[in-house]
């Protein structure tokens, strides 16, 4: 999205990253954020939350997820969002983690798109140390397609909204204006 920091988007009264942090803290989660571009930025708009600096963002989502599962207490299940997917759905969320088990991959499948896995994914407790040990572009894909005996695909209300570009944004936010860097 060029110099716009996509997170700090507004929506409604807080911002993209806040809309997704707000579902998670809804859903009872104990939520770490974890920040790269502009990190003090984003931090500034965040409250309630734990957060943790990657400074090298740059190299890849494996990093990003290693580091927030290192920083995040021991948990039963770790649950893996993203930041640009404000339209998070409560519901969905709740579904992943009343499914929960130490050996489940749990991945949602929305009804709008039935052929296509989503986010956010949890991860059961026995996938932690291989979580950590990630690094790279390819995020936590290695490890789903490593373990796809352990995959459980849930079918979870609502659709998976992505926001990459601004036109995404202006469709689910309904914005008629032209986005500006100011606008963040």
């Amino acid at each position: 999205m060029g110099a716009v920091n996509k997170l700090l988007l507004p929506l409604g009264d807080t911002t993209m990253l806040g809309a997704v942090v707000r579902t998670l803290i809804s859903a009872g989660l104990d939520v770490t954020v974890v920040l790269g571009h502009e990190a003090e930025r984003v931090r500034e708009s965040l409250s309630g939350v734990r957060t943790v600096v990657n400074h090298d963002f740059a190299t890849g989502l494996g990093g990003t997820i290693s580091l927030g599962v290192q920083c995040s207490p021991a948990a039963d299940a770790y649950l893996v969002a993203l930041g640009d997917m404000p339209g998070l759905n409560l519901a969905a969320v709740v579904t992943l983690v009343e499914a929960a088990r130490p050996d489940r991959i749990i991945v949602p499948v929305y009804a709008s798109e039935p052929e296509r896995t989503g986010h956010p994914v949890l991860f059961g407790a026995n996938f932690r140390d291989e979580l950590v040990s990630l690094v790279g572009e390819s995020g936590a894909r290695s490890i789903i397609q490593s373990n796809a005996m352990h995959l459980v695909r849930i079918e979870v209300p609502g659709q998976l909204i992505d926001i990459d570009t601004v036109e995404t944004y202006d469709t689910f936010t309904g914005r008629k204006q032209p986005l500006h860097a100011g606008d963040q």
